[in-house]
């Protein structure tokens, strides 16, 4: 996906207010070649810098989906950013989109494919058939939009208690909103903590083969998605790849990201932890601890384990999982990657991903009949010299 540059055009506010005025009135005017639906897919409320407190960048997801169509449509947009009913300085900005004939087009083979494309901001972006709504599980209906846009109003001054509104305002003699739709409006109340949401890895761990199969070894790799002001049903899903040095996925698994909001996006913002905050793939989950020194140590989140199966222990030697967004998926954040987390080798004992004289030591203090124990590599039941030679084959 291709990111257009922040082109925000500097404007006094009653300049603004006369912009979005006739904007959407020329739009309204104007006859579509298609039916259009610009929606805000998340927005993201980070700190400029690490422990800022008043000044934040201001990250907009944001798409534009359309209904069948032989030909091409003008799709553009303005986007405000208000404070307390005023568009803050900086705060509009326009961006281009056109759309190619023939896009729109589903079929009835399920989400997916592509349904053709069109230009951002003069760039090629092709557009997917995704589902619809974004948090379905299973029997989603599918509409053709860009996977996503992203737009940057940097440090932006707020406070807690102010109104934060984001709207998309359909550029003049563009084609127009549907007739009733909300979802190129978002509001909040400010409640001085950061909006975001982040894909993790928790833990690796490589542990001896489910199938019973001599030799080989399954790969287990849990984590969680968590966020902080989602207003909307959102989809945070992604694909979980076992890469080696070279970059080449050697496994590879999906995991399903469906998010909704228990009505209150902000519902972990108060004193204490603990209580209903959403629902993470349909399955209710509570607020939990997550000390960080830019959030109260709140946060609503669910979590994820995928098992690779089957895999040669060998061919795990250097490699890291890698977190890659869904198309379609909310992308990830400035500041909010999911960094790549190494395989450590099953005979590193002290997950330090070093074999070294520390898992030595464990190893010798476990010689002997130890069924279960960690350094029975082979899970014969005995820490033996088969054990001891495969640590000293791993040594680093």
């Amino acid at each position: 996906m291709n990111t257009p540059k922040n082109l925000t055009l500097n404007r006094g506010l009653n300049r603004t207010a006369m912009m979005l005025a006739i904007g959407g009135a020329l739009a309204g005017a104007s006859l579509a070649s298609a039916g259009i639906d610009r929606e805000i897919l998340g927005v993201a409320i980070t700190p400029s810098s690490p422990g800022e407190l008043s000044f934040y960048d201001i990250s907009l997801k944001l798409t534009v989906a359309t209904t069948p169509s032989s030909a091409p449509t003008n799709a553009s947009m303005l986007v405000a950013l208000q404070r307390n009913g005023s568009t803050v300085p900086g705060g509009l900005a326009t961006i281009n989109v056109q759309l190619d004939g023939g896009s729109g087009f589903c079929g009835a083979g399920g989400c997916g494919p592509s349904c053709g494309g069109g230009y951002i901001n003069g760039v090629f972006n092709t557009m997917l058939c995704l589902k619809d709504p974004p948090d379905c599980a299973g029997g989603c209906d599918c509409e053709c939009r860009f996977p996503s846009i992203t737009w940057e109003f940097p440090n932006q001054e707020f406070e807690p208690g102010d109104e934060i509104v984001v709207i998309l305002i359909p550029a003049p003699g563009s084609a127009p909103e549907p007739t009733g739709d909300t979802n190129h409006k978002w509001t909040t109340i400010f409640d001085g903590i950061p909006h975001f949401w982040q894909r993790r890895v928790q833990s690796v761990e490589v542990v001896a083969a489910s199938s019973g199969r001599p030799g080989l070894v399954d790969l287990v790799v849990s984590g969680d998605a968590i966020w902080h002001g989602i207003k909307k049903p959102s989809d945070l899903g992604f694909d979980v790849h076992c890469v080696d040095p070279t970059g080449n996925s050697i496994a590879s698994g999906f995991v399903l990201g469906g998010v909704s909001p228990n009505g209150d996006g902000l519902a972990c913002g108060g004193i204490g932890c603990g209580g209903l905050c959403g629902f993470w793939n349909g399955n209710q989950v509570d607020c939990f601890a997550f000390p960080n020194v830019n959030f109260l140590p709140c946060v609503c989140g669910g979590g994820w384990i995928i098992q690779f199966l089957d895999l040669d222990p060998n061919d795990l030697d250097g490699t890291k999982i890698v977190l890659k967004p869904a198309p379609g998926s909310l992308p990830e954040l400035p500041g909010f990657p999911s960094d790549p987390t190494p395989v450590c080798p099953d005979t590193d004992l002290t997950g330090d991903c070093f074999v070294d004289g520390d898992d030595l030591g464990t190893l010798l203090g476990q010689w002997g009949p130890c069924a279960g124990c960690s350094a029975d590599f082979n899970n014969d039941g005995v820490v033996d010299g088969d054990d001891l030679g495969q640590l000293l084959g791993d040594w680093s």
